[in-house]
């Protein structure tokens, strides 16, 4: 297998993996926002997250507890 590597540039500027990585838990934290707002409560691994926690969490942390979070209300 071929070593091979994937840029990505928006406006001709490259766009770092570090800084995808940052926009996408911004967004985990704006949908975490949205729930809160909603009065749905954000669990990880069966513990709910306090809002200010949630500000905390890493980004994988952040998507198992979304995916948590959307399991749990499909079973509500």
């Amino acid at each position: 297998m071929q070593n091979y590597n994937i840029t990505f540039k928006v406006d001709g500027k490259i766009i770092t993996e570090s800084k995808i990585h940052e926009v996408e838990l911004e967004r985990y934290q704006h949908v975490f926002e949205v729930f809160s707002r909603k009065g749905i409560s954000i669990t990880l691994n069966g513990r709910r997250i306090a809002a200010e926690e949630l500000l905390q969490l890493t980004l994988d942390d952040a998507k198992i507890a979304l995916a948590e979070t959307r399991e749990k209300m499909g079973k509500a």
